[in-house]
C-alpha cells in the first residue's frame, strides 16, 4: 500500500472507533488511543508492519514502530509524510482546541480527507 492508501484505510477505520476509545493525548494508553495508536491496531495497517512498542520513557505508554523506526519517524515513513504533514494530521497541538480530549475521530477523518484532496 502507498502512504495515501494507508491514510484512507486509517480514515475508514477511525469511523468504527467509539468516542470512549479515542484520545489524542497519547499514542496509546491502554484504554483510549490516538489516531496513530488506532492505526497500529487496525488489522489492515498492522498487516503492513505498523505496531506499537512500550515507550522507553513511560512503561504505561506505547510508541509506533515501523521498519526499524519509532515515534514520529515511523509515522512519517509509514504514511509517506513530511514532518510538517505528520504534525498537521496527528499532533494534538495542530488542532487548536482547548483540550486534546476535544479532538474527535471526525476531526481527524476530516483532516485526513482534506490532506488527500490537496495531494
Amino acid at each position: 500500500m502507498t502512504g495515501k492508501e494507508r491514510l484512507r484505510v486509517l480514515a475508514e477505520h477511525l469511523k468504527t472507533v467509539p468516542d470512549r476509545d479515542f484520545s489524542m493525548g497519547q499514542w496509546w494508553c491502554g484504554t483510549a488511543g490516538c489516531a496513530v495508536g488506532h492505526a497500529a491496531i487496525c488489522p489492515a495497517l498492522e498487516g503492513e508492519g505498523l505496531s506499537l512498542v512500550v515507550s522507553p520513557y513511560n512503561a504505561h505508554a506505547f510508541r509506533p514502530l515501523w521498519n526499524g523506526m519509532d515515534g514520529w519517524c515511523a509515522v512519517q515513513a509509514f504514511f509517506d509524510l513530511s514532518e510538517e504533514d505528520a504534525v498537521y494530521l496527528f499532533a494534538p497541538d495542530s488542532y487548536h482546541v482547548d483540550s486534546e480530549d476535544d479532538i474527535t475521530t471526525e476531526d481527524v477523518i476530516a483532516r485526513i480527507n482534506r490532506y488527500l484532496e490537496r495531494e
